[in-house]
């Protein structure tokens, strides 16, 4: 069997993905499972928007699949790792092997690098508004970018690797 990477809600649904290239979707009230989405590598992360699941895999591609499973969008990220949506979906940002952090505007399917980390980028978070984008990285700080300009405020104080950043639903 192989490890869950990540795991999103979506209302009555808990989507989880795995080492094994599969990304399922379970009903919370009785765990029934209600779809599996298959990927040809293991899938690192996922995430939920209000219209798509994103997921983030080990070949490389972040891919946009609605909620029946259909692959609607596939993106090529090379070292993509980590992958988040804003609130509105209308972003995505994905970490790498690297320190580079992507940031898409998903209509278009364009992406940009945010480059500042000098170690590998770990996780990443939008706040709620979307309008800042929080990395974390294994040189021990903590960026806050405005997906506006693409410039970014480092917060140093960390002397370890950051590997885990939430942002409150509320913004508090």
């Amino acid at each position: 069997s192989a490890a869950v990477t990540d795991v999103a809600f979506a209302g009555q649904t808990l989507w989880s993905s795995g080492r094994d290239g599969t990304v399922r979707a379970w009903r919370v009230q009785d765990g029934a499972a209600q779809a599996v989405l298959q990927h040809p590598a293991p899938v690192s992360s996922l995430d939920v928007t209000p219209n798509r699941v994103l997921t983030a895999a080990d070949d490389d591609t972040v891919r946009l699949w609605s909620f029946d499973g259909r692959l609607q969008s596939e993106l090529h990220l090379p070292g993509a790792r980590r992958v988040r949506a804003s609130a509105d979906g209308r972003m995505l940002a994905a970490t790498t092997d690297g320190p580079r952090v992507w940031l898409c505007l998903v209509a278009h399917e364009v992406c940009d690098p945010l480059e500042g980390h000098t170690a590998a980028a770990r996780d990443l978070e939008f706040d709620p508004s979307g309008r800042w984008l929080v990395t974390g990285s294994a040189d021990g700080d903590l960026r806050v970018w405005d997906v506006e300009t693409a410039d970014s405020r480092v917060l140093r104080g960390h002397e370890a690797p950051v590997f885990d950043i939430d942002v409150s639903v509320d913004g508090r």
